[in-house]
């Protein structure tokens, strides 16, 4: 049986960190691309549908709280998951309070990592198939495009806000 799904973007500036993450999903993600810095990373974001991000926080030309910003700014709703090699609240309030679905500390446990992928991943494919059913019932019912877009913003600010919640009580 494949338990591999969905598309996974990897951001950190460590070609190592690269290695053995990838190393350690490999039989998570069906793809693992991998970008070196925030603005790489939007710049690839644009170019393909990703379920799921894993990125570094401190990273040369934009780090990965600038990043979760400019996302939200672009109204790209990819689930993410922080990695940091500090352990820093204020960054970890920061980044739920930006979208982000977890935040893990290195040095990460192999298992704990690829247990938190796979639930974004799931999460990301979700989001895409539920905004596949409101774009058929919105055409189906007529629902104007930027009504619809409005109520999409609205629906996934707070399922973020929700599962920021809940990853939040969990620590």
């Amino acid at each position: 049986m494949n338990n591999k799904r969905g598309a996974l973007l990897l951001i950190d500036d460590e070609k190592l960190i690269h290695m053995v993450v990838k190393a350690m999903l490999d039989d998570v993600a069906e793809s693992i691309d991998s970008a070196y810095n925030g603005l790489e990373a939007l710049d690839m974001m644009a170019k393909k549908d990703y379920d799921g991000i894993v990125s570094d926080i401190n990273m040369p030309l934009m780090s990965g709280l600038k990043m979760l910003e400019e996302m939200r700014v672009r109204e790209i709703r990819i689930p993410v998951i922080i990695l940091t090699s500090y352990s820093d609240k204020t960054n970890m309030l920061q980044a739920l309070r930006l979208g982000a679905v977890d935040f893990l500390e290195k040095p990460f446990e192999a298992e704990k990592l690829a247990l938190s992928v796979r639930s974004t991943l799931d999460m990301g494919l979700a989001l895409k198939k539920c905004d596949e059913e409101l774009n058929q019932i919105y055409q189906e019912n007529g629902v104007p495009e930027a009504a619809g877009d409005s109520i999409k913003r609205i629906f996934n600010s707070s399922r973020y806000l929700r599962k920021s919640m809940q990853l939040g009580l969990k620590k």
